[in-house]
């Protein structure tokens, strides 16, 4: 019996991690550190998102509790796509990507709502692992993350501190990592396109970034993917983009540069 959606994984209760494939982890995968990883916090944050209230006629705090609608995020961050299709024009905005590590400018992403092309660029052939992380700040409701572009091996799952609400940081996951304690299986690990997360959890996931593209991950909730708890991963440089063909027509936004994240 695969576990509960949250709780964590005992001899009777296995999570998805603990299955087994038929067929073997190919042997460059198995190697204990990837070329890339990365920690993707998945929260409903408690903030004010202008997209949701007015702060003239009704601010998040001046709402209700029962009424008031958590903005959903990744890593305190929120994906607005732009205008033209990346394979198309992915050169002209990539000087708007943001991520945790380089945050939008004069933007306190843990207090405010932050949105811009929330984007990680991966050498075409590496081998990256990413830490899904649900932090369980608010509501139970776990995640179930999709990636498109790869399919990907669930390497590890776990949730700590399995008690009602449960909860953990992208920071204790962090520094878990680093101490040796999210154990990677690399005995016949399933081989998936989404997987759900816990809530107050983490599951780790590996590919081997092969299909040169930009590839969208989400969460498979729609309200939380059309709210903007998305992110595109690109993998390869531009010259290992599918060209378009030749006079394709273009497009873009008909804003002008002061509607421009």
């Amino acid at each position: 019996q695969v576990n509960s959606i949250n709780s964590a994984c005992y001899d009777d209760l296995i999570c998805v991690a603990d299955l087994r494939s038929l067929y073997p982890l190919p042997k460059d995968l198995q190697t204990p550190q990837a070329n890339f990883t990365f920690y993707l916090a998945f929260e409903m944050r408690r903030i004010h998102n202008s997209h949701f209230y007015s702060q003239i006629y009704y601010d998040f705090d001046l709402v209700e509790e029962a009424q008031q609608i958590p903005t959903p995020q990744i890593n305190n961050l929120s994906l607005v796509l732009p205008a033209t299709p990346m394979l198309l024009g992915g050169q002209s905005v990539e000087e708007r990507i943001c991520t945790a590590e380089l945050t939008p400018l004069e933007k306190n992403c843990n207090g405010d709502y932050c949105e811009c092309l929330h984007m990680y660029s991966i050498p075409l052939g590496s081998v990256v692992d990413l830490v899904l992380i649900d932090e369980g700040q608010y509501g139970d409701e776990n995640h179930p993350i999709h990636l498109h572009g790869e399919y990907f091996w669930v390497l590890g799952e776990d949730r700590p501190n399995d008690v009602v609400d449960a909860n953990i940081t992208r920071n204790q996951v962090i520094e878990m990592d680093k101490n040796g304690e999210l154990k990677r299986n690399f005995d016949h690990p399933v081989y998936k396109d989404t997987v759900t997360l816990p809530d107050g959890g983490y599951t780790v996931v590996r590919f081997h970034a092969s299909n040169p593209g930009y590839w969208l991950l989400h969460c498979h909730l729609l309200f939380h993917s059309v709210s903007g708890m998305d992110l595109v991963i690109k993998i390869g440089n531009n010259e290992d983009m599918p060209k378009a063909p030749p006079d394709f027509p273009s497009c873009g936004s008909f804003k002008g540069s002061d509607f421009l994240v």
